[in-house]
């Protein structure tokens, strides 16, 4: 198989994660022929006069052309492959990158096929939570104030055992250890779904942490409150390891537009309000999608395309 961007030889492999490409020379990946297949947006028959190369490439033969096969990204990457003629390569890497890009079943997705050989697979699931609870607080902490800090303000509950608290959480959380299993049950009605605001990551060292949660049900005139929210809202907001350092400060991070935000009360949701908690900011806005997408078309070099590279007749809409 011939990567006719770079007119290299190799070896193309399908798996249910990417679409490799290794040199036949040097033995290694090729990172422009090398794609995540969540990361394919289409993939094309074309022909030779399709692509409109600078020129023909050195491994390409006349008088028996190959059937090439074009990979375009998400990315706004171009991959284009040339395989031998009357063979069943590109065929069958045709139908498998169909098949693992777009599968038929959820369970063929890599998400739930993968498995890291650090995990053993008759290994209890609630033993590998506890597990990575453990790495989540202590992992990188080189003292013991730091060891003794993470055992001081945080704990273990049992309280979304049956799922009921929430269903899309774990059945054990890591919460401030000033927040009750009341309280927990009192903020999860603030929130859609009842996905409360939950740890996902903290720093071993500053012991500062980043949560995650859904949208608050603050209604239509977003004035609706719930003080076990707020409390367990700022009881996230940690305080500093070295106590010289300043109080540190929460930041509410909503990635919608404001827009979006405001229209979400209509149907009971919408936006924390950062005067609700103490030493906090809101951010809140994101651009859209068409937005960024004029800013990766602008980063495209408009200069004339080296001879290595393949002239696609990009245009802007």
């Amino acid at each position: 198989v011939v990567l006719l961007n770079t007119d290299e030889a190799g070896i193309v492999s399908v798996t249910n994660f990417r679409l490799l490409f290794v040199s036949q020379v040097t033995k290694s990946i090729i990172e422009l022929g090398t794609i995540p297949l969540s990361t394919i947006e289409k993939l094309n028959d074309v022909s030779l006069q399709d692509v409109k190369l600078q020129s023909v490439p050195r491994q390409y033969d006349k008088k028996q052309p190959r059937e090439l096969l074009q990979v375009i990204g998400k990315d706004m990457r171009v991959i284009v492959f040339a395989f031998r003629p009357r063979t069943k390569q590109k065929n069958e890497v045709f139908d498998a990158l169909r098949r693992y890009a777009k599968p038929s079943q959820l369970w063929e997705l890599y998400a739930f096929s993968c498995d890291p050989s650090t995990v053993d697979k008759k290994s209890d699931p609630k033993m590998r939570l506890m597990k990575e609870y453990h790495r989540l607080l202590s992992e990188g902490s080189e003292f013991e104030v730091e060891k003794y800090y993470f055992r001081n303000n945080w704990r273990l509950t049992t309280v979304n055992s049956s799922y009921s608290l929430c269903s899309t959480y774990p059945s054990q959380l890591i919460v401030p250890k000033s927040i009750s299993d009341e309280d927990l049950w009192q903020a999860s009605t603030f929130r859609a779904g009842r996905r409360l605001p939950i740890i996902s990551w903290c720093n071993p060292v500053s012991g500062a942490v980043l949560a995650r949660s859904s949208q608050p049900l603050v209604g239509l005139m977003m004035n609706f409150r719930n003080n076990a929210d707020e409390k367990l809202v700022s009881a996230l907001c940690t305080q500093n390891v070295d106590a010289n350092l300043p109080p540190r400060k929460l930041y509410i991070v909503d990635a919608r537009p404001r827009a979006n935000a405001l229209a979400n009360g209509a149907k009971g949701g919408g936006s924390e309000s950062s005067s609700n908690y103490p030493k906090s900011e809101g951010l809140c806005g994101c651009p859209w999608v068409n937005i960024i997408k004029r800013f990766l078309f602008s980063c495209i070099p408009r200069r004339r395309p080296e001879k290595s590279w393949i002239n696609l007749g990009w245009r802007q809409s």
